[in-house]
């Protein structure tokens, strides 16, 4: 299975004689959740300072739109088809005597059409820079040539991930035969030993840039970025008048976000005394569906999954955001603050530094006080006001996009290699 090349039509932009190629996991225009979100902005960062932009894509379907809307932003475009190892009960077992996670540790797992025919890409187009956008791909390194600049953008420490949302968790029997489940163990040690072998680690999360500081292998490559892409508004939404409904959740249909959902509507809207609109946009909404989730004090209206969101954040008296924990940067978190949104959150929800509880934002994990904390902003325009301003000002500080391209500037502007 070889790959698809397709010429691009991107309209060149940087001025500069140089070149990066970018890996990612999936098609990502229609932008649609988070990991878009910051794979668009890397890719018009690329756009800006690069000559030729070239996208690798791993997917086995697209259509003439998936392909049409990527040519737009690159010269080249590859298209890596792939399927799923063969080797998954090998796999299973070499997770369960290594402890370690078997694409971190070993080119073996990688699915082998993958990995053929990015050697292929890089062996019959030259590139200066590498930016590969995915943890468990990581050992995609093997295949880059001497020479070139390696960065890693990671969202997620995805042994986190794979501890939090993986099989270990829901047969939690099986993890005492993994040796190293433990944090300190094998499971982090591999994904560390792939990472260092990178010139430079972007990190966006505060958990995932202390995680990885401390390591040492890892500390002089880190590169901290704020902002992921959504530029703040002018004026706050919590200032807009005549709302038509009382709560907003926009979420994906991801194992994070159904333990949020389900917290929710178990914990959290039985302490509710007032009849609520709760306003539900995103993937999540089939999950929602699929429980039939119901509560007396809960007027559901699910909208599904919604290219702009904007008018959302515009007709809603307040953002509820119900992760219960999670690894990496909460997107939507990041998204509420820039639309200047009067926030209800629990502490997975604002995975940031510099939030202050009651002064940016609500930020409460016990469920009867964020029950309370709703029912507060409904009833109150007046703090509602106060604290869309503030998330407001806050991701004018924090999240600006002309600031997060000068820190992925400073990824590849080095006395070692200058663009």
């Amino acid at each position: 299975m070889g790959f698809t090349t397709f010429k691009g039509t991107r309209r060149i932009e940087s001025t500069k004689n140089n070149s990066i190629t970018l890996f990612l996991i999936s098609f990502i225009y229609p932008i649609s959740s988070g990991y878009h979100v910051r794979m668009d902005l890397l890719i018009r960062w690329a756009n800006l300072r690069f000559s030729t932009v070239n996208l690798i894509i791993k997917s086995n379907n697209w259509t003439k739109e998936n392909i049409d809307n990527h040519l737009a932003y690159c010269n080249n475009l590859f298209i890596i088809p792939t399927k799923k190892p063969s080797n998954q009960i090998l796999k299973l077992f070499y997770v369960l005597i290594t402890g370690r996670y078997p694409q971190f540790d070993s080119f073996l797992f990688l699915e082998k059409s993958l990995s053929m025919n990015f050697n292929k890409v890089f062996s019959e187009n030259k590139t200066q820079y590498f930016l590969n956008t995915r943890n468990n791909f990581g050992g995609l390194i093997k295949y880059i040539p001497k020479g070139t600049i390696s960065l890693f953008d990671t969202q997620d420490i995805f042994t986190d991930m794979h501890i939090k949302y993986g099989m270990f968790r829901r047969k939690k029997w099986l993890q005492k035969y993994l040796l190293g489940y433990k944090e300190n163990g094998y499971f982090v040690k591999s994904e560390v030993t792939n990472l260092s072998k990178y010139d430079t680690i972007i990190a966006i999360s505060d958990s995932d840039y202390k995680k990885y500081y401390s390591n040492l292998l890892l500390r002089n490559k880190l590169v901290k970025i704020e902002s992921i892409g959504i530029e703040p508004k002018e004026n706050a939404v919590a200032t807009i008048q005549n709302k038509e409904f009382d709560c907003l959740i926009v979420a994906s249909d991801f194992k994070g976000s159904q333990e949020g959902i389900q917290w929710f509507f178990s914990q959290v809207a039985p302490f509710l005394t007032k009849r609520i609109s709760l306003c539900v946009v995103g993937t999540i909404c089939d999950f929602i569906i699929d429980q039939n989730y119901k509560n007396e004090h809960v007027d559901l209206i699910l909208q599904g999954y919604i290219s702009d969101v904007s008018q959302y954040y515009n007709k809603s008296k307040i953002v509820i955001l119900v992760m219960q924990e999670a690894t990496g940067t909460s997107v939507k978190g990041l998204e509420a603050l820039a639309y200047g949104a009067s926030i209800v959150t629990t502490p997975s929800g604002v995975r940031f530094g510099g939030l202050e509880n009651n002064t940016h934002c609500i930020i409460e994990e016990r469920p009867k006080p964020f029950a309370e904390s709703i029912e507060f902003l409904i009833q109150n325009p007046k703090k509602r006001i106060e604290l869309g301003q503030k998330a407001l000002e806050f991701a004018k500080e924090k999240q600006s996009i002309e600031s997060a391209f000068k820190l992925l500037d400073s990824c590849i502007i080095r006395e070692d290699y200058i663009i």
